[in-house]
Parts: C-alpha cells; structure tokens; sequence
C-alpha cells in the first residue's frame, strides 16, 4: 500500500525532492511549451498530462496528486489558464486522471520498466492510459461544462471546445508519451 501511495521513494526527503523536481519541471515544461506552440492548448495540455503520470510513475498516488492539484493553478499564475473559476475543475479532473492511471495500471499488472517490445504489458499499458483519459474527459465536459459551470457562469462557446475533444486528445497522447518514455526513465532509474 506505501508504494501505492509514495511510489519508489524509499525516504520523505527523496518522496519531497521527487515531487519538487516534477513541479518545477512542470512549470518549464508549460512555459516552453506555451512559448514554442503559441500557447495551444493540444501542446501544453499534452505536455503537463504526460508530466501529471511520470511524476505518479516516480512517486505514487500521493506525488502525483501534488503535482496534479498544483499544476493548474500554477498554469493560472503564469497567465495559461485566463479562468481561476476552472482551475478547480481542471485539478480534480487531473486527479481523476492520475487516479485512475495508478489504479488501473496496477490492477492490470502493468510493469513501466519492461521494454516495449513486451506487447502484452505495452497493450495493457496503453489501455490504462486510454481509460484513464477517458474518465478526464468525461469529468470535465460532462459533470463540469454541462452540470456546474452553468449553474456558476455563463459558459463562452470556446470552453465547449476547450473541455470537450481536445481533452480527451491531449490526455491520451500526455499518456502515450509518459507511456513511451518510462522504460528509459526507468533504466536511467529516474522511475
């Protein structure tokens, strides 16, 4: 149940260092990224998903779960996210994300250090991205844009568009990414 919680990390300095590496890594990674793609959502969204499930990756459910509730906020703060009524929605739906990322993959018998030439593990893998990206999306377009915002806000037509597909998108290619890149990480023993 500890790595469940606090991934590999053996000791509360390493469990802190871990996360504060993956916060300010996500920090660099939305402003490159908002920087180079003019801010398009399709980047840094695909960018601060696939930071949101190596950071779970590194250091369990509960390093994940920082960096997921501090990642929007944050985005606010460097001016990504003009709305401070969405960064709520957007941190609970990256803790659906990275929830159902840890719980899925490990109830599936997923093992990141394998190469992905494993095709059973990859497929797996991949599934538990793809579910997980689902349920992001269905937290945010659903239960967010189409039952709360409205009662809170009038909602502009680009939300529809900026909750709706390009959601589903940048998580699972955030996810395939992560996916991708876990083995080599996991050799580096980075993971």
């Amino acid at each position: 149940m500890n790595r469940l919680f606090f991934g590999k990390s053996e000791r509360a300095v390493e469990f802190i260092a871990k996360t504060g590496i993956m916060i300010a890594v996500a920090i660099v990674g939305q402003v490159l990224a908002g920087m180079f793609s003019g801010g398009q959502q399709v980047v840094v969204g695909s960018t601060v998903n696939m930071l949101l499930l190596i950071s779970v990756m590194a250091n369990g459910m509960l390093g994940g779960a920082v960096v997921a509730i501090s990642t929007p906020f944050i985005g606010f703060a460097l001016g990504i996210s003009q709305n401070i009524t969405l960064v709520p929605f957007i941190a609970i739906a990256n803790l659906i994300f990275i929830c159902s990322f840890i719980l899925v993959s490990k109830g599936m018998r997923v093992d990141f250090s394998l190469k992905l030439s494993a095709l059973s593990n990859s497929i797996r893998g991949l599934l538990s991205v793809l579910v997980s990206a689902v349920l992001k999306f269905l937290f945010l377009y659903f239960v967010a844009l189409q039952l709360i915002l409205p009662l809170i806000m009038t909602v502009p037509e680009p939300l529809y568009v900026m909750f709706g597909a390009i959601q589903l998108l940048t998580a699972t290619v955030g996810g395939v990414l992560a996916y991708l890149v876990a083995y080599p990480l996991t050799r580096a023993k980075v993971l």
